[in-house]
């Protein structure tokens, strides 16, 4: 009988510490942290694949002004990005002041066949 209730006692204390606003401060920046790994982890596989497209376009980028280059970063960042530049440039034909010609069609060539977007 007193061993339950001495442990009817420790979770009552460990509920009434759980519920102070340290602990739930603490709490909520491990659950934060832990999310931000996760996501990193998750991501990892997507900047593979955008890398694996940016080397592709090397040769491309040699042709371009550093303007252009920062341009082409800027569009790799993530795939949400690459997906608007290809939906408006490459499948939309919207001009685009930066990257034109020969090289936004190896941009949009290689962005196809990477697998990173949808072809409407």
């Amino acid at each position: 009988m007193l061993k339950a209730l001495i442990i009817v006692l420790e979770v009552a204390l460990l509920i009434m510490l759980l519920r102070t606003s340290f602990v739930q401060y603490w709490l909520n920046d491990v659950q934060s942290s832990v999310a931000g790994w996760i996501e990193f982890v998750a991501e990892i596989p997507e900047q593979h694949e955008l890398s694996a497209v940016k080397d592709k376009l090397q040769r491309q980028r040699e042709n371009m002004s550093t303007s252009q280059q920062a341009y082409l970063d800027s569009i790799f960042v993530n795939r949400l990005s690459l997906q608007k530049f290809y939906r408006l440039y490459c499948v939309k034909g919207d001009l685009n002041p930066f990257i034109f010609g020969a090289n936004l069609r190896a941009v949009c060539n290689a962005s196809r066949h990477s697998g990173l977007v949808h072809s409407d």
